[in-house]
């Protein structure tokens, strides 16, 4: 069989990117991940794929920041006291 006829319409390089990328997100170390695609300078994989190092940030940033939530209802109030709604930590907004 050929490459062509099995795949989809996808070259071996999207394949190769898809593994450097699958092996960064399961926390493989850059100098190997550089070593196994060749390159001879891990900066050069880090150019390359740094978007993928910077996924698991910015999840980490998003469930610390969910973190910080209060537990309870919160009422949410216009600049004149008055109250516009509450805000449910697991509905969201409800209107009053």
């Amino acid at each position: 069989m050929r490459w062509t006829q099995t795949s989809s319409g996808h070259t071996i390089h999207d394949l190769r990117h898809y593994a450097a990328s699958t092996w960064l997100r399961a926390g493989i170390p850059v100098h190997q991940v550089a070593k196994w695609l060749g390159h001879a300078n891990p900066a050069t994989t880090l150019r390359v794929y740094a978007h993928v190092l910077g996924e698991g940030q910015d999840i980490a940033a998003i469930r610390h920041l969910d973190a910080q939530r209060p537990a309870h209802t919160a009422y949410i109030d216009d600049s004149f006291g008055t109250n516009l709604g509450t805000v449910d930590r697991n509905e969201g907004p409800s209107l009053n």
